[in-house]
C-alpha cells in the first residue's frame, strides 16, 4: 500500500516453461483506475467493453473502471516464458467515480506501432484532411486574394464578402455535425466530396465575373461546403483510430495532409492563375482532390457512435 487511495502491485520477475503464471479470471472493478507497465513477457487484457489487447514489454495499459467494468488478464498461449511488471491502482476522486469506463493500450514505440498497425486509418485520415484542408484554405482563406486579383473587387469589398462567408461557416457547422450524428459520418463525407467535385469550378467562375451578387453567391456556396466538411471531417479523422494510436496517427495522416493541401494550395492556386490565365483553376484543384479521395470515403466504415455497430475492439488495432 502507498496510501489510502493508491497501491502498487508487483508481479515477477518470473521465468517459466509451461502453464500460465498470470491467469486472472474475469472480475469487476468500480471507482478506480489501473495502470499496468509490463517490463518483460506478454499479458492479454480483455474486458466487458469489448477491448482486447496483447501487452508487450515496455507497453502500458490504462483501464478506468469508473461506473463499472469487468476484465481478465492472462499469459497468452504463445509466450516468451517470462513475466515481469508492475500495476498501479488509483482510487478515482468522487467526481470521477461514476464516470464511463474506458481502456487504452500504449505500445513501447507509438510511431512504429502506428505505421505497422494503423496504416489504413492513417490513409483515411489523410484523405479526409486533404479535402477538408483544400476546401477551407482555397475555398475560404484564399477567396479575398482571388476576389481582389481575378474578380476585380476592392480589398474592402473582398473582405466583406469573406466575412459573410465566415458567418456561413459558423451557421452550418453545428447543423452538419448534428446531421452526421444522425445519419453517419460516411454518408455526409461522400455527399460533401461529390459537392466539392461538382461546384467549385462554377463558383470560382461566378466570383471572377465581377458582379457582386454572383461573387457573393460563389463565396457563400464554397464557404458552406468547406464549413460543413470541416464539421464532419474534424471528428471523423479522430474516429479512425483507437485511443492509443490516435495522436500519432493524426500527426502522420491529418497533419501531413493539412500541411500539403492547406499551406501550399493557395500559393499554387495563385501561381496557376498567373501562369495559365484560367481563373477557375482553384476550383479545378478542389474538384480533383475531391475525386481522388472519394474512393476512400466509399470504402470507409461508419464511425458515428450513435449508429455504428462495431465488432470486438482491439485497443492496439
Amino acid at each position: 500500500m502507498i496510501g489510502p487511495w493508491c497501491f502498487l502491485d508487483r508481479f515477477g520477475p518470473l521465468t517459466f516453461s509451461e502453464g500460465k503464471p498470470m491467469d486472472v479470471a474475469p472480475h469487476p472493478h468500480m471507482g478506480l483506475q489501473t495502470v499496468t507497465w509490463l517490463l518483460d513477457g506478454e499479458v492479454v487484457h480483455d474486458d466487458s467493453l469489448g477491448y482486447e489487447a496483447v501487452l508487450q514489454p515496455n507497453g502500458v495499459n490504462v483501464m478506468t473502471s469508473g461506473a463499472g467494468i469487468a476484465h481478465a488478464e492472462q499469459t497468452p498461449r504463445h509466450n516468451s516464458g517470462h513475466l515481469n511488471g508492475v500495476q498501479l491502482w488509483v482510487a478515482l476522486l468522487d467526481a470521477q467515480r461514476h464516470m464511463p469506463p474506458g481502456f487504452m493500450s500504449v505500445p513501447e514505440v507509438p510511431l512504429r506501432h502506428a505505421l505497422t498497425t494503423h496504416r489504413a486509418a492513417i490513409a483515411r485520415s489523410f484523405a479526409i484532411s486533404a479535402l477538408g484542408s483544400i476546401t477551407y484554405y482555397v475555398g475560404i482563406t484564399y477567396v479575398p486574394a482571388f476576389l481582389t486579383s481575378a474578380g476585380r473587387f476592392s480589398e474592402r469589398n473582398s473582405l466583406w464578402l469573406s466575412t459573410l462567408a465566415a458567418v456561413i461557416v459558423i451557421l452550418v457547422t453545428p447543423f452538419t455535425g448534428a446531421w452526421s450524428d444522425r445519419v453517419g459520418r460516411r454518408r455526409i463525407l461522400i455527399l460533401l466530396s461529390l459537392l466539392s467535385a461538382a461546384l467549385p469550378i462554377a463558383m470560382f467562375s461566378l466570383m471572377s465575373s465581377g458582379a457582386p451578387l454572383q461573387a457573393l453567391l460563389g463565396a457563400l456556396v464554397l464557404a458552406a461546403v468547406a464549413g460543413a466538411f470541416s464539421a464532419v471531417g474534424a471528428v471523423a479523422t479522430a474516429e479512425q483510430f483507437p485511443g492509443e494510436g490516435r495522436v500519432t496517427g493524426l500527426a502522420l495522416g491529418a497533419t501531413m495532409a493539412t500541411a500539403i493541401f492547406g499551406g501550399l494550395t493557395p500559393l499554387l492556386a495563385q501561381w496557376l492563375i498567373e501562369r495559365t490565365g484560367w481563373t477557375m483553376a482553384p476550383g479545378a484543384m478542389i474538384a480533383l482532390v475531391a475525386l481522388g479521395v472519394l474512393p476512400a470515403f466509399l470504402m470507409m466504415r461508419e464511425t458515428a457512435p450513435s449508429i455504428s455497430v462495431l465488432p470486438t475492439r482491439s485497443a492496439s488495432s
